[in-house]
């Protein structure tokens, strides 16, 4: 969804685009929508704050420069990791490794070294442990 908000900037506003997601493009049971929609919604809430963060972490380049996949991982594992408060928080070593197959899937050849820089700085920074 965080992808699809790069790519279409009016979905973020539409109040539907969860729903029509879930239905047409997620590829989940039902028990997962819970978590699915917290984070949906908790990183549209705090997309410019996700995005500061990002900048904070990057050296000589700027978010707008920024592959869309790897942007959207970005966002989804540092919220996961730093804002999530669900019934069941995710390993931040958890969090990190899931972003690097996504990205190694979906982003470019270098994706997932950048992608693991970043957040690996970003759990340091934050008193997280990368135990992995």
């Amino acid at each position: 969804m965080s992808y699809q908000w790069e790519l279409d900037p009016s979905s973020l506003d539409d109040p539907r685009a969860i729903d029509r997601f879930w239905r047409e493009q997620a590829l989940s049971s039902e028990e997962n929508r819970e978590f699915f929609e917290g984070l949906v919604r908790g990183i549209a809430g705090r997309m410019p704050e996700l995005d500061e963060l990002i900048k904070k972490y990057l050296k000589n380049w700027k978010v707008d420069r920024l592959d869309k996949v790897d942007l959207a991982l970005l966002r989804v594992a540092i919220f996961e990791m730093l804002f999530y408060k669900g019934k069941d928080p995710a390993d931040p070593a958890v969090v990190i490794n899931e972003a690097l197959e996504i990205a190694k899937k979906f982003g470019t050849p270098k994706s997932a070294a950048f992608i693991n820089g970043v957040l690996d700085n970003v759990a340091k920074d934050h008193g997280l442990s990368k135990s992995s």
